[in-house]
């Protein structure tokens, strides 16, 4: 599991329109992380997320579930 903040500005669609990249970041690491599917409707920019699935040798995340987190205001 990797969780903490959408770093602003870092979500690209890919070409095949199914699948994305973003930064994830907790105000000290930074991890790249790829995702293919529907993303929770709550998953934006700036927002917490709690990703599922495994590290690559490159350092990247292989995303397999994207749970997006909401403050409760």
């Amino acid at each position: 599991r990797l969780g903490g903040m959408v770093e602003r500005g870092s979500i690209v669609t890919q070409p095949d329109r199914i699948s994305i990249a973003f930064t994830v970041h907790d105000g000290e690491a930074r991890v790249p992380v790829r995702f293919t599917g529907i993303v929770p409707d709550l998953f934006r920019e700036g927002s917490g997320v709690v990703a599922e699935g495994r590290l690559g040798r490159d350092g990247t995340f292989a995303a397999a579930r994207l749970l997006a987190k909401h403050d409760e205001n």
